[in-house]
């Protein structure tokens, strides 16, 4: 008997969420601050002048991007990162620092519903997940916020990752499933 694609994405999905919950915060932290480092060290986010990132969620120990958002920031980029619907939609909002963003009923973080943009093909975006694999394939939370975004657009999509959530085995991937174009880990880059 075959294990549907759905059910082994959920197993997948469970075991990586155990390992990123386990990670104690003072590692999550340091982690992050790794990823953020590689990350603004890349020639994509230097050539960027738009970035669209996801706001973390530190009780699921996602790659911090506070941080990241500030760096973006400070080196003069243009900000945005999104605001989810119940229709499994995403908005985009330009933020200029995160003293803006407030909780929804979800507990994310998110910018005020003000300042909404539309979203360019030249733009670089910063991608949650759950976990990856080596040939830059995602698995995220399950819900299709992203890859229903991100099969609109062209931009330069670039998933956070640590590598302890890095599968040398291939996820497991369905055809609406959205590949990144690179993915930064604590350690090394794909």
């Amino acid at each position: 008997m075959s294990i549907s694609i759905a059910e082994q994405k959920s197993y997948r999905r469970r075991h990586h969420h155990s390992i990123r919950r386990s990670l104690r915060l003072s590692e999550w932290k340091k982690m992050s601050a790794q990823v953020v480092k590689r990350m603004i060290s890349t020639q994509e986010f230097i050539s960027a002048n738009t970035i669209h990132t996801y706001v973390s969620m530190e009780k699921n120990r996602e790659v911090c991007t506070f941080n990241f958002i500030n760096s973006c920031i400070e080196a003069g980029k243009e900000v945005i990162v999104p605001r989810m619907h119940p229709e499994g939609r995403l908005t985009h909002h330009k933020i200029t620092s995160t003293e803006s963003l407030s909780r929804n009923k979800w507990g994310v973080y998110e910018p005020p519903g003000d300042r909404e943009v539309e979203i360019s093909d030249d733009i670089l975006v910063v991608v949650p997940m759950v976990a990856a694999d080596y040939k830059c394939n995602r698995l995220g939370y399950g819900k299709g916020y992203y890859d229903r975004f991100l099969s609109t657009v062209k931009a330069t999509k670039v998933g956070f990752c640590f590598t302890c959530n890095l599968s040398w085995d291939l996820l497991p991937v369905d055809t609406f499933d959205v590949k990144m174009d690179k993915i930064i880990t604590n350690q090394f880059d794909l």
